[in-house]
């Protein structure tokens, strides 16, 4: 614990060195910051609400709600390193369960809270928790309002030996959105030094799986769980297809794999079997395939008013002639659930 408490510290030390460096502030600026450090240690807080909070001030985030790398870092360094002998007083505690937990794999879950259905899923989450006692389940919903990433990288703080890390979330093609900010190739290295950051709330032997649609599916998409691995020292999966009810053309299969996966899919089969949703991420301005042949509640109205088709979650597609023009138009709207 005293190895990763130190190794923590260098590399937020080195971070916001860098970060200082680069927006060429003064060295006497920079030298409180590594003084502070120097007298703190990692300590269990409340990653959200703080993450949250300092999202709130306009001098804290730019215009789109994100927190900058290095904002990030100055969270982490004031809120989560408290002084030493805080920190202390908690190892007698943390020892005493040392053996119990040793026993166990300790696994987060990370869920947008965006996704659909959602209280299904935690529901099933708290089942296997209950019946399964080789698996340790510990559960973040991630604020859609704010930067995922930083929630994520303040929430692992907390941890030290994490066997499994479960992102769920809409995806598509070599993505995948985390609360406002969407992780692809284009964004990852603005979160690089955050995101490195990772492995040592990790185990030697840890993995992170991706449930998003689609994620895995191009070269671009494998390269980004590529890059995951690498910055994180963990095997990396996602899906190539659609992740989510069979009966809307998705599996709970994670076909791409960054190395050899020894953490199970955390959702139960009856709960595979049972959500009728699908974690797609739909651009906006895009089409949404509706229903793959013609339903009974499909409604057609005569002389080119509207034809209107609708799935069993809500989605639905009007296709309906218009003439003003003087030829004969045909237009189409796409909705989802929201509207």
């Amino acid at each position: 614990m005293k190895r990763i408490i130190q190794k923590t510290r260098l590399v937020l030390e080195r971070a916001i060195h860098q970060a200082r460096r680069t927006q060429q502030l003064s060295g006497a600026a920079t030298q409180p910051r590594l003084a502070q450090l120097e007298e703190r240690l990692l300590f269990s807080a409340s990653p959200i609400a703080v993450v949250a909070q300092v999202a709130e001030s306009p001098s804290s985030a730019d215009a789109s709600g994100q927190l900058s790398e290095q904002q990030l870092l100055d969270v982490l360094a004031d809120s989560y390193l408290p002084p030493r002998d805080q920190a202390d007083a908690t190892g007698g505690e943390q020892q005493s369960e040392a053996a119990y937990v040793d026993q166990q794999t300790l696994e987060l879950v990370f869920i947008d809270s965006n996704v659909r259905n959602m209280d299904q899923m935690i529901a099933d989450l708290q089942t296997l928790n209950e019946q399964d006692s080789s698996r340790q389940l510990e559960l973040v919903v991630l604020d859609s309002d704010r930067d995922g990433l930083a929630q994520i990288t303040a929430a692992l703080l907390k941890y030290n030996g994490i066997d499994g890390m479960h992102i769920v979330s809409h995806g598509t093609d070599g993505q995948v959105q985390l609360g406002s900010t969407t992780l692809s190739l284009d964004t990852l290295d603005r979160y690089r030094t955050a995101i490195s950051a990772w492995q040592y709330s990790m185990s030697d032997q840890a993995d992170i799986l991706i449930y998003g649609c689609n994620v895995a599916e191009s070269e671009a998409g494998q390269a980004l769980l590529d890059q995951l691995s690498e910055l994180t020292g963990t095997d990396v999966a996602g899906s190539e297809d659609l992740t989510g009810a069979a009966n809307l053309g998705g599996d709970w299969e994670l076909e791409y794999v960054t190395g050899a996966l020894e953490t199970s899919v955390v959702f139960t089969t009856d709960f595979q079997a049972s959500w009728n949703d699908l974690l797609d991420l739909t651009v906006a301005g895009g089409e949404t395939l509706v229903n793959t042949s013609t339903p009974e509640n499909q409604l057609t109205t005569p002389f080119g008013g509207g034809n209107v088709a609708m799935d069993d979650s809500g989605n639905y597609v009007v296709v309906w002639e218009d003439q003003r023009s003087g030829n004969a138009d045909t237009y189409a709207k796409v909705y989802n659930a929201d509207g």
